[in-house]
């Protein structure tokens, strides 16, 4: 995880949810460095404790799709029903093939494949702020 595009002011915080420490460490740096504010959970119910306790707007939610206990999935639809404009993006291991047949997420909500560099991990971010953002994205690199 090492070039970085353009740095444009940022001003939006992300809630990054994922299980693993060090995949959530890095995910966190590469998007910190570029000024996103991280809220950061290692499960669905940490992150759903934090959401509801955090006193600013939270503008995405970045979450592992797969996670025991609660899914990615399940989290963002709890979130949506609170935050309707709740930007989603999903990361998982397991290939776009299976993802897409978990089933159709809706509006506003993208998806990238692990692994994934720092490059990637930003311009994908850069992309859910984009005002055309209007159905679902799958991205692969």
């Amino acid at each position: 995880m090492t070039s970085e595009p353009n740095k444009p002011s940022r001003n939006k915080t992300i809630l990054l949810v994922e299980d693993d420490p060090i995949v959530r460490s890095l995910i966190r740096r590469v998007l910190q460095n570029q000024g996103y504010t991280l809220l950061e959970a290692e499960s669905g119910q940490e992150a759903l404790n934090i959401f509801y306790r955090y006193p600013g707007l939270i503008h995405l939610l970045l979450t592992d799709l797969f996670m025991p206990g609660m899914t990615g999935k399940d989290l963002a639809r709890q979130l949506n029903c609170v935050l309707p404009q709740l930007k989603i993006l999903f990361i998982s291991g397991y290939t776009h093939k299976i993802v897409t047949h978990y089933g159709e997420m809706g509006t506003g909500i993208a998806f990238l494949e692990k692994p994934f560099d720092a490059t990637t991990l930003i311009r994908k971010v850069q992309e859910m702020f984009e005002p055309q953002l209007s159905s679902i994205i799958y991205y692969q690199e």
